[in-house]
């Protein structure tokens, strides 16, 4: 399993370095100059911007009230709030913050961190900041702004994410470290260089990433909003799909092992260099021609939308999509050319090793798994390589001596799972040294999948066929294990 402990630990300081990254302060407080004089204007005299009915109906309002000075204005508004009366240093300090011009308050808006001067102690979430010298009365007016509200204020970098500046550096160097310790942390060879090892890693990090969209509402204390709700359910369903996954991977990388301990084997062998270089040249081959098909049909589609749409509208306007289309299908087919070099260097590397036993096999990095929940062998039979592809063979082959009466007699007694005369015994070993066989097992895997994209789910049976190249001195002890697996699964 510490091909998967790598990847989830690589995903998971991932995650942390992102939840470090964007870790906002609790909360700032927006400090306003006050502008008292035009706040008076404002609040009894009427306004020449306004359409008349308005300046009449303010003018109204203005005479149905006492009149009220300025002075005593100013002192109204200070009584109905906190006051916090600064020093020279604490008012020297707040003046210095950052200001920018705010077109929703009478002046300039600043903002200070919620340990600022002053206002560490503040009892309320807004008020006002006094300060009384030899030039007069001065007075800013504060306001408490949670990390929600961060993006209708234009509240500076080093305040929303004050860490940054002064811990990013040792952060990035832990990070860096962990990582690197996870990248040279030993991994099973043959899991990492297996058909599991791109889907484990993958899983592994979703699985890491579902622990962050989930946590991340709770550490920025955003379970309350609709984006941590909406975030907690998502990452919840992909921390689900992801464990089940993982637990699937899981169970194929457990009987990996096995097999490899020795434990349930029916069959175990290792391609010579040569033989080995064949079948990875046809699997290759295969490989190719099914990625390629797929690649000229997505292609050709795209090609085709885009011609009806310039031929129904015969404007200019398909030259973008066209372009873009052409690039994208240039980069995938490049990628297509990377992965393909990419797995053919792995697989010169690989010695080729056959591992068959009554759960599975691992076939030279394939590995599949007919036992369990949702899955069901169909059959387990050595015959000749398939007529209807280019079969591997071994250089020695000579197949001119199989008649078809000898291969017919071969397939129809392994089908039916009974005993064989010794004639046809004798028959079969004696052609099959002289031809290439093949041990072919076939399973099925329970699928579903939208149906018209409705989210209706329509339920199914996915048929698995594989062809196992089976080594001249090996067709015997291939015959007795598809034997015993058709005995074991009562085929």
């Amino acid at each position: 399993m510490s091909w998967m402990v790598r990847w989830f630990g690589i995903g998971l300081l991932i995650c942390l370095g992102l939840l470090f990254w964007w870790y906002p302060a609790p909360a700032v407080y927006r400090v306003e100059t006050q502008d008292w004089a035009m706040a008076y204007e404002r609040e009894y005299s009427p306004s020449s911007s306004l359409l008349p009915s308005q300046s009449l109906l303010q003018e109204t309002l203005r005479r149905s009230r006492s009149f009220v000075t300025l002075s005593e204005y100013v002192m109204n508004e200070l009584s109905n709030q906190a006051v916090i009366y600064l020093d020279a240093d604490a008012w020297q300090q707040v003046q210095n913050s950052e200001f920018v011009t705010d077109s929703t308050v009478f002046g300039r808006a600043g903002y200070v961190p919620l340990k600022g001067p002053g206002l560490a102690d503040a009892e309320s979430e807004r008020g006002f900041l006094a300060r009384r010298d030899q030039t007069g009365f001065k007075t800013m007016r504060y306001a408490y702004v949670p990390a929600l509200e961060y993006g209708r204020h234009s509240v500076p970098e080093a305040l929303r994410f004050p860490q940054r500046a002064q811990q990013a550096p040792l952060a990035a160097g832990i990070m860096a470290a962990g990582i690197g310790a996870m990248l040279v942390l030993p991994v099973e060879r043959r899991i990492a260089q297996s058909s599991l090892a791109t889907l484990t890693a993958v899983l592994a990090v979703l699985l890491a990433a579902a622990l962050l969209l989930v946590a991340w509402p709770f550490l920025y204390g955003l379970v309350g909003h609709d984006a941590g709700y909406a975030s907690i359910l998502i990452g919840g369903l992909l921390l689900i799909a992801s464990g089940l996954g993982l637990a699937l991977v899981g169970r194929q990388i457990a009987m990996v092992n096995r097999l490899f301990g020795g434990q349930n084997v029916l069959m175990q062998w290792t391609f010579t260099p040569r033989h080995w270089a064949e079948y990875s040249r046809q699997r290759q081959n295969d490989r190719r021609a099914s990625q390629t098909l797929l690649w000229m049909l997505v292609t050709m589609m795209a090609l085709v939308i885009i011609a009806v749409f310039w031929f129904a509208d015969g404007s200019s306007s398909v030259v973008l999509p066209l372009v873009v289309i052409v690039l994208a299908s240039a980069l995938w087919r490049a990628l297509l050319q990377w992965g393909w070099n990419r797995k053919q260097l792995a697989e010169q590397e690989q010695p080729g090793e056959i591992v068959i036993g009554y759960d599975g096999l691992y076939a030279a990095g394939d590995v599949h798994r007919w036992s369990g929940l949702g899955t069901r062998l169909h059959g387990a039979v050595v015959c000749a390589a398939s007529d209807s592809k280019e079969p591997w063979s071994p250089p020695t082959v000579d197949a001119s001596g199989l008649d078809r009466a000898e291969a017919d007699g071969e397939e129809v007694g392994l089908e039916q799972g009974g005993s064989m005369p010794e004639s046809v015994h004798s028959n079969a070993d004696r052609a099959a040294r002289d031809r290439a066989a093949v041990l072919r097992i076939e399973y099925a895997v329970f699928s579903a999948y939208s149906m018209g994209g409705r989210g209706v789910p329509v339920f199914f049976w996915h048929d698995v066929g594989l062809e196992i190249p089976v080594p001249p001195d090996k067709i015997g002890e291939a015959r007795r294990a598809a034997a015993l697996l058709r005995e074991t699964y009562r085929l």
